[in-house]
């Protein structure tokens, strides 16, 4: 994201970087991820101060699980006064295999200073924001690709 970062409430770096609930509550990156034409998806959170989680779910807003195959993420985060800048690597190959199309959306909450949030995605194709909504799961990861088995 880009400009205005002052208005931004960002967390401080953690000392020990964690798995944490509930990061959505504030400043955080999110991934959703799924194997395209089955109902069951992942949720992936990633705070700038390092925290990090990520959930399935069986369908649509249905039950949330915490994911433990996964290991933790590598990311980093560039910041300076007008650019906040987040990227995440996770090996998902014992989530999905190999040979799966996968969809995914890609979002940001944003907490400022006043205490709003506002919710950022690619698009969001319902009336009112919604990152679980399958129709914005616009990006496609294809087998083969570079992409395919890291998000």
């Amino acid at each position: 994201m880009a400009g205005g970062l002052e208005r931004i409430v960002l967390p401080a770096p953690a000392l020990s970087v964690s798995r944490r609930h509930e990061l959505w509550r504030r400043t955080c990156f999110e991934v959703f991820f799924g194997i395209s034409g089955q109902a069951a998806y992942w949720e992936g959170n990633f705070s700038p101060a390092g925290d990090w989680n990520i959930y399935r779910f069986t369908d649509y807003r249905q039950e949330m699980a915490e994911e433990q195959r996964p290991g933790r993420p590598l990311c980093r985060v560039v910041t300076d006064k007008s650019r906040l800048e987040l990227s995440c690597s996770m090996d998902i190959h014992d989530l999905c295999p190999d040979a799966e199309v996968l969809t995914a959306g890609i979002a940001c909450v944003v907490m400022e200073t006043s205490g709003r949030l506002s919710y950022w995605a690619i698009d969001h194709c319902g009336a009112r924001p919604d990152f679980h909504d399958r129709r914005s799961f616009l990006l496609q990861l294809v087998p083969g690709s570079s992409q395919a088995g890291m998000v």
